[in-house]
C-alpha cells in the first residue's frame, strides 16, 4: 500500500458495480478499499475526488452515476473488520513523529 497523502473517499454507485466487472476492478486499483455495501465503498486514495471520477468514468457506462465525496470525520455501526480496516489504512498512512 502506498504511503503518503492518503485521504479517504466514500464513492456512491447509482448501480451495483460488482455487476459491471471493469468498474469493480477499476476501483480496486486504488490503494486500498473496503465494501460494506451494496453500491458504496470506501477507497483511499491520493487522487482528488474528480481524478478519481475521471478514472472511474472511463470503465462505466454513460447511464452509471457515481458521487465521490471526501470522508471526514465517522460514527457508526459496521462489522467490526470495516472499523479494523480503516484503523489499519490510518496507522500506515499516518505521518510519524520525527525522532530526535
Amino acid at each position: 500500500m502506498p504511503t503518503g497523502n492518503l485521504k479517504y473517499r466514500i464513492l456512491a454507485v447509482c448501480h451495483d458495480p460488482e455487476g459491471n466487472v471493469k468498474l469493480a476492478e477499476e476501483i480496486k486499483r486504488s490503494a486500498a478499499w473496503c465494501k460494506y455495501f451494496k453500491s458504496v465503498w470506501l477507497v483511499a486514495t491520493t487522487e482528488t475526488p474528480k481524478a478519481l471520477c475521471d478514472r472511474l468514468r472511463q470503465s462505466m457506462p454513460k447511464e452509471q452515476s457515481i458521487l465521490i465525496m471526501d470522508a471526514g470525520a465517522s460514527y457508526g455501526y459496521l462489522p467490526q473488520d470495516a472499523w479494523d480496516w480503516m484503523k489499519e489504512v490510518h496507522a500506515a498512512v499516518a505521518p510519524q513523529p520525527a525522532k530526535p
